[in-house]
């Protein structure tokens, strides 16, 4: 695999947020460096920059994508979006006053949820939580 931001070496620059979001990515240090040279990394390169988070070989890549989803799917639907929607908003976001207040709304709505009534239950009773127990019991409830 090889990764390149080669803006510079056809006479144009970066586009479409690539050097708000490489900045926030690696730093701007490494932004600066790749987008400056229009240089080519290759895979274990552009892992130590911090441009991709997993190497792997073309034969795990199924097993490895699929342990991920596993992993993100086992944790409450609503706490993964709520995150994802923080993360997205909160990326480029110069308030922190913005950012606390997004989050404080976020957690309010997840103590509130079924989902974290089970993950606390489940700490209590020192046993793995079961989100689809949450799920069921909402479900139920309407």
């Amino acid at each position: 695999m090889w990764l390149a931001l080669p803006f510079v070496k056809f006479g144009v620059t970066p586009e479409l947020g690539s050097s708000q979001f490489l900045i926030q990515r690696c730093g701007p240090g490494v932004a600066s460096d790749l987008m400056v040279t229009g240089r080519t990394v290759g895979a274990v390169e552009a892992h130590r920059l911090g441009l991709v988070d997993n190497i792997t070989t073309p034969d795990a890549l199924l097993a490895t994508a699929h342990g991920l989803a596993s992993a993100m799917g086992r944790n409450p639907l609503a706490a993964v979006l709520e995150t994802k929607q923080l993360l997205t908003h909160n990326a480029a976001e110069g308030d922190i006053e913005r950012v606390l207040a997004r989050e404080f709304q976020a957690l309010a709505r997840c103590y509130s949820s079924p989902a974290h009534r089970e993950a606390v239950a489940a700490f209590l009773a020192k046993r793995p939580a079961d989100c689809r127990r949450a799920r069921q019991d909402v479900n139920q409830r309407k």
